[in-house]
């Protein structure tokens, strides 16, 4: 299965909040929702799915009913565009308010979508060509105005430390004892800030040895947790999500 991160914004007013999830993307018709296809949106413990009903329907009105006796709705692939979208209240039956951040899997004729623990942010592991190789190796980038609030700002030397299944980025001054700890599989490395993107916004990438290390591969999403100095990627566990 495929990944798709989206959050959850608002379709209605401050004073009346109503949730809205959008799909968006040419994936979505090479999964079999082109425009206009049917699709049940059925809510389950903590998201919901999203099933296509692309074949004969003996009677619309029992469908109908099927899906909100589960609490559901049926919807269209917008017609124009390769968009699947929902709003309103029944959401909060799946667990899903405005500013939820979800993680969706999809596959042909289906799509689940997970709420993500709260305030988590999350990465995918994307790929680079080797210059050397012509083959693409594994690049994980942490960029945004966030990494500050954690201590990370331009310049800064930073630890990455390496072990199955997880990173670590250590600001050196605030870890000295971790660092000590792992000097034999500790990377220094430092923030940088981009150049071409109007301000400029402070990043780091992980080392592939890192990756390699951690057994991070392209494709994997990475659940990143922080606090002030330190910033740990680990596997996000699709299981405990309710996948």
């Amino acid at each position: 299965m495929s990944i798709y991160l989206l959050n959850v914004i608002n379709a209605g007013t401050d004073s009346a909040p109503s949730p809205s999830l959008c799909f968006r993307g040419k994936w979505l018709p090479k999964m079999g929702f082109i425009s206009g296809a049917l699709v049940k949106a059925i809510p389950k413990p903590g998201g919901m799915e999203f099933i296509l009903r692309d074949e004969y329907i003996f009677s619309y009105s029992e469908l109908v009913a099927s899906v909100r006796r589960q609490g559901g709705k049926l919807l269209n692939v917008c017609c124009n565009k390769p968009v699947l979208e929902t709003s309103g209240s029944y959401l909060h039956s799946a667990g899903i308010y405005c500013g939820d951040a979800l993680i969706a899997r999809y596959d042909y004729g289906l799509i689940q979508a997970r709420k993500l623990p709260e305030m988590a942010k999350t990465v995918i592991v994307t790929s680079v060509k080797n210059q050397d190789t012509g083959k693409p190796d594994p690049k994980v980038w942490l960029i945004g105005d966030w990494l500050p609030d954690f201590g990370f700002t331009p310049e800064m030397p930073v630890a990455a430390i390496s072990e199955p299944g997880q990173i670590s980025f250590g600001i050196i001054e605030r870890c000295g004892d971790l660092c000590l700890s792992s000097q034999n599989t500790m990377k220094l490395i430092q923030v940088h800030k981009t150049r071409d993107w109007g301000k400029g916004y402070p990043y780091m990438r992980a080392p592939n040895s890192c990756l390699d290390k951690a057994g991070f591969i392209i494709g994997d999403v990475l659940l990143v947790s922080c606090e002030y100095g330190i910033i740990t990627l680990r596997k996000l566990d699709f299981e405990g999500l309710g996948f």
